[in-house]
């Protein structure tokens, strides 16, 4: 399965792909405004995957792909962030993205991550506005709002996911439930070397 990352940011989602999947991306693209955070990613891979900036310009001729993921940030509606709002203007980055993404790219599924916000009241205009947009490109919408320590992992971090499926149909996940590891034994853990 061949996948590309939008708005990667530091990269930790590109990365758990390319783990899940065992190929790195054909691809990354972003925009100016997150070019210091997505460096991190870039130098990773040390220019083995092309890396695009969004601008005036737009992107050259991209070869197709499965599945293209972003962490577009989530400060627009974090409760760590004094100024959240459902019309915050840091959620428009979702919008945009998936604009271009589905009305361009055209993948088979497009997802993203966000604060958990994004699946609660203050969320509702911004989910709306995102199915708005799926429905236009002929893609469904779903919304996952999760914690990691259910996933096995010793921190309790609220999250949520939207996915855009082609088509009309969204699959049903699993539930999935593992015992965690607590932190200080993962700290604990840890191999000095």
């Amino acid at each position: 399965m061949k996948y590309a990352s939008i708005v990667p940011l530091i990269g930790g989602a590109t990365i758990a792909m390319q783990n899940v999947l065992q190929r790195k991306p054909e691809y990354i693209i972003s925009y100016d405004d997150f070019k210091a955070n997505d460096n991190h990613l870039v130098e990773y891979y040390k220019g083995t995957v092309p890396y695009y900036l969004y601008g005036d310009n737009g992107t050259p001729d991209l070869p197709s792909v499965e599945v293209i993921n972003t962490v577009c940030p989530c400060a627009g509606l974090s409760s760590l962030s004094p100024t959240a709002s459902s019309d915050a203007a840091a959620n428009d980055w979702m919008l945009t993205s998936a604009n271009y993404v589905l009305g361009t790219l055209k993948p088979k599924v497009f997802w993203g991550e966000n604060a958990p916000r994004l699946a609660s009241k203050m969320g509702e205009p911004v989910v709306e506005n995102l199915r708005t947009i799926g429905r236009e490109f002929g893609y469904a919408f779903s919304l996952y709002k999760t914690k990691s320590i259910i996933h096995g992992l010793g921190q309790v971090r609220d999250r949520s996911f939207y996915f855009f499926w082609k088509g009309d149909k969204i699959p049903r996940f699993e539930y999935i439930k593992r015992e965690h590891e607590k932190i200080e034994d993962t700290i604990r853990s840890v191999k000095h070397k």
